[in-house]
């Protein structure tokens, strides 16, 4: 096969191998396999190509049609190329900006957020990982990203959290979590989908839950909403979740227990929910840091005893600190994005 692309753009123009990641037909696999292995040099390219594609998928086992496929492929194709074109007037100016980079993300974002309604795909390529390209998303406080990951499966990633995959899946369907995200998997002939965190593990076949993996937001959990999961933890402790079902992780014993969950407390970030319910102080500051990317100043000699429930929707920080003052004495002032607490 006589191909020789020059950036992941080349393989999209190729309407052979669009339709080929779209319907996966055994006969043009191991084709697509053995050209990758004898053009090594153009991997990266492949990789990159193959996920924008996946990206196209509908939620759950549905394919893409054909006609409507062909039609983002040509809006992707023609986006790279006006900026391009853009990228060209400047070619004569001395600048460190890294324009190979600006190309990928800029005509990539702008395509996907045309396509996907608004929502922004970040791809970062930081290194090596067991000799594939690794990707890393992470997030700032009072910031979410949804991620579209290699087999279509996809990802709401929570404030202050790190999502670490490869830029294919066929060593495994293998990505690491450090904080929250909620996690929507497509079933993809059987094959196990995995997440890994410092503490315990989660491994699903197709299935929706939520996962929080950060101990300053309170006990770990695995929520499941659909499908079947099973979560273990590092001494090999496993259990077995059906829907409405969570794992809770004592990060202070290490003990893995199951029971049900409160839907908005657990699930209703994604809805600009947020819920406390018996909740400490301390997670709550660090909750309301994450949600509105503030930061909490207060004195460690500050008596912050007892717990705190409460629930607000679409709530500003003001009337999240007022509700909180009237419940704990405790006063409030925000300058800029640093607030101070005292009695």
């Amino acid at each position: 096969m006589k191909f020789n692309p020059k950036s992941e753009y080349d393989f999209l123009k190729n309407e052979d191998f669009v339709l080929w990641v779209n319907h996966q037909k055994e006969q043009d696999t191991e084709m697509w396999h053995s050209w990758v292995r004898e053009n090594p040099d153009k991997a990266e390219f492949f990789h990159k190509a193959k996920a924008i594609v996946n990206s196209f998928q509908y939620s759950g086992d549905e394919k893409i049609d054909d006609l409507r496929l062909n039609s983002i492929r040509k809006k992707l194709v023609q986006a790279n190329e006006r900026q391009l074109r853009n990228i060209a007037q400047y070619g004569n100016k001395k600048s460190s900006f890294n324009w190979q980079k600006y190309k990928w993300v800029a005509a990539a974002s702008v395509i996907l957020f045309l396509v996907l309604g608004g929502l922004s795909w970040t791809y970062l390529k930081t290194g090596n990982q067991e000799g594939a390209n690794c990707i890393t998303v992470s997030t700032d406080r009072g910031e979410r990203r949804n991620v579209m990951l290699p087999d279509g499966s996809s990802v709401i990633l929570d404030s202050y959290s790190t999502l670490e995959y490869l830029t294919d899946f066929e060593q495994g369907r293998k990505v690491n979590l450090r904080g929250r995200a909620f996690f929507e998997v497509k079933k993809q002939n059987g094959e196990p989908f995995e997440i890994f965190s410092e503490e315990f593990d989660v491994k699903v076949l197709g299935t929706s839950f939520d996962m929080n993996t950060d101990s300053s937001r309170g006990n770990g959990h695995v929520a499941l909403v659909t499908g079947k999961v099973n979560v273990t933890m590092k001494d090999e402790e496993e259990i077995s979740l059906l829907p409405h079902e969570a794992a809770y992780i004592n990060y202070e014993n290490k003990q893995l227990s199951k029971g049900g969950f409160d839907e908005d407390q657990i699930l209703g970030w994604r809805k600009n929910i947020l819920k406390f319910k018996d909740e400490s102080y301390k997670v709550v500051f660090e909750r309301i840091s994450n949600w509105y990317g503030v930061e909490f100043i207060y004195d460690e000699n500050l008596d912050l005893q007892g717990l705190y429930s409460a629930t607000y929707r679409d709530q500003k920080l003001d009337d999240v600190l007022q509700g909180l003052g009237y419940a704990s004495d405790l006063k409030f002032q925000i300058k800029s994005d640093l607030v101070y607490v005292s009695q």
